[in-house]
């Protein structure tokens, strides 16, 4: 019986100390967090239509050491006659430069429902995400480095 408790120990060392060496991945390099749409102070709410709004309450943009990029958004969908539809999302692709900025680019398997990659641009601490694209007076996104 004591030997059984020396290899059961031995083991979980050993995961303990490969855990501790293994790598969690790629480093973060920089971290965006949404602090204002529109002008609006998050939460913002913005009307889709008639009765119907979206509420921005979260939205963090992560960028790593190997050009990847991370992205968590929280935000809740309000329409009329239903309750209010808490939405999280977690996204992730790669990191394209055009110019000034950064294009967050992803893939997308349905293409029926793509839209095309958010395009941030960096300008000192702040940065900035304007769309959607081919609209006349596009919604902006403010995001602060932390």
């Amino acid at each position: 019986m004591r030997q059984g408790w020396s290899w059961t120990i031995a083991a979980v060392l050993l995961v303990a100390t490969t855990a501790c060496t293994l790598g969690t991945g790629p480093e973060i390099v920089a971290r965006w967090e949404l602090v204002e749409v529109d002008g609006q102070p998050l939460p913002a709410t913005l009307e889709l239509a008639p009765g119907s709004v979206r509420s921005y309450i979260r939205d963090e943009i992560r960028i790593d050491e190997d050009g990847g990029w991370e992205r968590t958004t929280v935000e809740e969908i309000t329409l009329p006659g239903e309750p209010v539809r808490r939405v999280e999302l977690d996204r992730r692709g790669t990191i394209l430069s055009e110019g000034s900025a950064l294009i967050l680019d992803f893939v997308c398997n349905d293409t029926a429902v793509c839209v095309p990659p958010d395009r941030l641009r960096v300008d000192g601490s702040e940065a900035f995400i304007e769309g959607p694209a081919g609209v006349e007076s596009p919604v902006v996104f403010r995001y602060r480095r932390r």
